[in-house]
């Protein structure tokens, strides 16, 4: 058997090669989204070479970020693949997508399927469907909802167009947030483009991991920055190594922020809880539960009963999900905020254990966006970790009180 250490290097030293040898040439892809010829689309997809064990290839995948000055972004994410066996179709053949409605609008969902026989098939508006999204936890509520259609005439040999608009009618957190953008996939990708568009007041950094070959295309006009990655042919990539270490990664991407530092982050978290935490309306309760309790064990034990009968911490209803979180009663859990400190000291905490306050956004595994985490590279980013939900061992996490 070999040893894991071995197999974590190989595994890395496999997703290098792919992107560390000759720097691939560039496709060329200048078709018009949803043109009303689709007969570039079907040249396009004919001119694709596969394996038998090929099931899908993914002809173009593009992800816009476009930012105003108070930071809210209108994310535009379009793909066009070919389906090219029934094994495919299952889970290549509907459209989904999340988001939350306190701080982002319905999204706009277009897509067709041009079918083998040259028929064109537009995505029916009246087969969206817009509901509540499942927690994993069913005792935790919150206002996250998922957009989902069935692609028609969804076959072997189709081609599938969509693009998903998504824009933000408030920031998701003023003082900056960091969006993961993955590069390739477990099926071929012809061409994978990331745009962003922000003027350049905004402090954009970014990040870029396991793409070495990657240069990004950076120019500004009349007070906007436009930066476009690109990245082109990608081959299938394999499933990454289980129980990879949290700081190794194990997907080729792109991260970038737009905080100007991790303190100004901080402080604009810290100042969100202490609104919410409101620890003087408690502090009544709290005196009451230890009055007469004269030694350390008893007044835990009477805070203990309380967290019973409230059926502990987690049957809360956040207004901003994954965002607002609640002052725990006593003692500072890693990641948790002391009583009487401030919420600075939380956040430095979660940050130095690499994770933050998270809100998932993506699409098929693309791109996840959350605030906080430090990195030297990027600056002041989010390491995308489950440590809000308390699910990184011994670390409890900030949600989960």
């Amino acid at each position: 058997m070999r040893p894991r250490t071995s197999c974590l290097l190989s595994a890395l030293a496999i997703i290098q090669a792919t992107f560390c040898s000759a720097a691939p040439a560039q496709t060329s892809w200048n078709i018009p989204r949803f043109a009303s010829d689709p007969a570039a689309l079907y040249q396009a997809a004919a001119g694709v070479n596969s394996t038998p064990e090929t099931l899908v290839v993914v002809l173009d995948e593009e992800d816009d970020y476009v930012f105003d000055a108070d930071g809210k972004a209108v994310h535009t994410r379009y793909m066009v693949y070919k389906i090219l066996a029934q094994q495919a179709v299952e889970g290549w053949g509907g459209v989904s997508l999340g988001w939350e409605p306190w701080h982002d609008e319905r999204p706009m969902v277009r897509a067709r399927v041009l079918a083998p026989d040259q028929v064109v098939h537009q995505l029916d508006p009246k087969t969206i469907t817009d509901a509540a999204a499942k927690d994993d936890d069913e005792d935790i509520y919150g206002d996250s909802r998922v957009v989902r259609a069935p692609l028609p005439a969804i076959a072997p040999g189709a081609i599938v167009e969509e693009e998903d608009v998504l824009k933000e009618s408030v920031p998701f957190f003023g003082a900056g947030v960091v969006t993961r953008i993955y590069f390739g996939r477990p099926v071929p990708v012809q061409r994978r483009q990331l745009v962003l568009d922000a003027p350049a007041s905004l402090p954009v950094k970014y990040a870029i991991t396991l793409l070495p070959n990657m240069q990004p295309q950076k120019a500004e006009h009349e007070g906007r920055m436009h930066l476009v990655f690109e990245q082109s042919p990608i081959e299938a990539l394999d499933d990454p190594e289980t129980y990879l270490p949290s700081d190794l990664p194990a997907q080729p991407h792109v991260e970038f922020s737009t905080g100007v530092s991790w303190q100004s982050i901080a402080a604009a978290y810290a100042k969100i809880v202490d609104e919410k935490a409101a620890a003087k309306d408690v502090q009544g309760l709290v005196n009451n539960l230890v009055a007469a309790k004269n030694t350390r064990q008893e007044r835990a034990a009477a805070r203990g009963s309380l967290h019973q009968r409230a059926g502990g911490w987690k049957n809360l209803r956040r207004e901003r999900p994954g965002a607002i979180f609640h002052r725990p009663a006593a003692g500072r859990p890693r990641g948790g905020v002391e009583p009487g400190g401030s919420a600075v000291d939380g956040l430095e905490d979660a940050g130095a254990a690499g994770g933050a306050i998270h809100g998932g956004r993506g699409n098929r595994g693309v791109g996840d966006v959350g605030v906080g985490g430090i990195d030297d590279n990027l600056g002041d980013r989010l390491a995308i970790e489950d440590v809000v939900s308390g699910e990184r061992p011994g670390c409890p996490g900030v949600g989960a009180l």
